[in-house]
Parts: structure tokens; sequence; C-alpha cells
């Protein structure tokens, strides 16, 4: 079904899959995704929408955006309709081998991006990639939203030398959480990078970099792990998801923290 949303007078649509989830027809539901659509995402998958028995996920259908998939059986995580801790829900878990989903989402107009990503880590090693586009750092730039061993939220932007990192102040628990990241190549380092935890804005404990500038490279998001260069995957992350949400520009502070907040209340987490 096709549900209309209208923002800055413009008429969006999203796809709303079938799904055995109780909360899907909830008013709450409805007003949770709302907030979610008004922040505009050019990518934005619910596991809650998936509608398949357990085991593992080629594709995952998209509210918004190019569908994430996976074409190498080897690489393709693994969805379970009660994996998510919040509300034994579903989720889809990624190991720390090398997993990960594409979604063929070209942001190579913009040098904003905003993603929002509902996580549950179930180990801490040295940097695994939730969320990137394109290869911060070692490819041809673009963003990634990891965490790191301590354990704590990293976010990075650009490409080595002309790059922005940043590390959050708080440490991702063991329990479920929202994350939130703003990557900005039109201002000036060090604030390029922004981050809330659980929808609170969260001043970067240490940052690194020069800054990072012009639009990001035309490629694609990566949910689960980073490309490698060489065909493979890298920094895979180890944990389950719930939803991710991504967009080409930047909105309010406001809009980020109510989004957040719409996806820890379809998570069970706040």
């Amino acid at each position: 079904m096709l549900v209309a949303n209208r923002n800055k007078g413009m008429t969006r649509a999203y796809r709303r899959a079938p799904s055995r989830c109780p909360l899907r027809n909830r008013p709450e539901q409805n007003l949770a995704d709302a907030h979610i659509a008004n922040v505009s995402p050019v990518l934005w998958a619910d596991a809650m929408d998936i509608d398949q028995a357990a085991g593992i996920i080629q594709t995952w259908a998209a509210k918004l955006g190019a569908d994430p998939t996976q074409a190498a059986v080897a690489f393709r995580p693994d969805y379970s309709p009660s994996s998510w801790p919040g509300d034994n829900g579903p989720g889809l878990a990624f190991d720390s081998v090398g997993e990960a989903l594409v979604s063929a989402t070209d942001m190579s107009a913009t040098s904003k991006a905003v993603v929002l990503v509902s996580l549950h880590k179930t180990a801490h090693l040295v940097f695994e990639v939730a969320v990137e586009y394109d290869r911060y750092y070692a490819g041809a730039g673009g963003f990634s939203v990891m965490s790191a061993v301590t354990p704590r939220l990293y976010g990075g932007v650009g490409v080595n030398p002309n790059y922005q990192d940043a590390y959050s102040t708080q440490s991702l628990s063991a329990a479920p959480s929202v994350v939130a990241m703003a990557f900005d190549q039109s201002i000036a380092a060090p604030n390029q990078v922004a981050i809330w935890k659980d929808a609170i804005p969260l001043t970067p404990l240490t940052t690194s970099g020069p800054g990072a500038a012009g639009n990001f490279p035309a490629d694609s998001l990566y949910i689960g792990a980073r490309k490698d260069g060489a065909g493979g995957l890298e920094r895979p992350f180890n944990g389950v998801m719930r939803e991710v949400v991504v967009c080409a520009s930047i909105p309010s502070d406001d809009a980020i923290v109510r989004a957040s907040r719409a996806l820890a209340y379809k998570a069970r987490i706040l």
C-alpha cells in the first residue's frame, strides 16, 4: 500500500508492507512513521515490514528508496521475527565474519547526510560498520556510522587526508539503542560530524582530521559492513538491526530528535 506524506509542499510516498507485528495497526505507530517520513529519507528500511520465515535474507524491502540486497549467499544476514531484544520482535542479525546488504542509493548530488539506525550490539570489536556510504577514509570518500572497541560510537566523513571523525562521549552499552549521525562536508571541521544516542545530542569526546569538502562520490549504501576495495567486505557489524533511515540532507535538530524518538518507540527502547 502507498501512504502519502506531505512535507514542505511536496508529496512523498512510502511502501507499507504486510507485517505480523502487532504494532503495525496502532495509531502511535502511524504517528511514529510520520515523524520519520518528515526527515525526507532517501532510504528507509524497517524489519517490521519483512514478511518471510526466519533465515537468511537476500533483499530487505524498503519503505523508501532502493531495496538493500545481497547477491552473494555467503554475505547475507539472518532475519528472525524474534531477534530484537526491545520487544522480542523482528530484526536482522549480522555476524562478525562479514555480511552486508547494499542499497543502490547514489548520493553524489549532495554533501550532506543523516543516518538513523536502531541497533543492538552483541559484541564489541574494532570499528564495526553499521551503515556506510562508499568507503570512508580508505576509498573515494563517503561517510560511516561505526562502533569502536571502547565501546563508543564513531562517525567519519571524507577520505584520508581530507576527512573528519568523531567519537561519542557515551559508551554503546549492551542495551539496544537508536543512533543518529549527521555528516556535513559544506561546513568547516571540527563540526562536520554530529552524533545523537537515544535522541540525546552528544558533544564529541574527540575529533580529528582537517575536514572533507565537496559532494560525496557516486556509490552505494552498505548496511552491516564496508566494501574492502577488492570485491569483499571488511569491518563487519556484530549485532542486530531493526530499522535504518538515511537522508540526503540535514533536517533540523528537532526533526532528528523526533525521528530518533520515533525509531526508539517502534523498537521499544524508550
